[in-house]
């Protein structure tokens, strides 16, 4: 999912904006998935958030082939792979648009 955020935000950026961009989702992902701290002990908006993007499920699944609980992680896995293919679907469609307007 990280390599299609890459390919999205080089393809909208200058190459001296993209990293930077790059290094502040990394973080805020990190905030929003509860790898730092436990969002369900926040609550609130960033808890809603957390569930509805892929990151705070991945960050769950991990956790639960960790400790042996498969089978819920399954569910969480297939969510996540899901939300990886729309994001790889959305960084071809921005390459082909942007090489299209570039030969144009």
């Amino acid at each position: 999912m990280y390599i299609s955020f890459g390919l999205i935000f080089g393809t909208l950026f200058s190459e001296k904006a993209a990293p930077g961009i790059c290094s502040i989702l990394i973080s805020v992902v990190g905030m929003i998935g509860g790898i730092w701290m436990d969002i369900e002990s926040i609550g609130g908006t960033i808890m809603k958030v957390g569930k509805v993007l892929p990151f705070y499920r991945g960050v769950k699944c991990g956790r639960m082939v960790v400790n042996g609980s498969l089978g819920g992680a399954v569910t969480e896995l297939l969510y996540t792979i899901l939300w990886a293919v729309a994001f790889y679907v959305i960084a071809i469609y921005v390459m082909n648009r942007k090489l299209k307007k570039d030969i144009m």
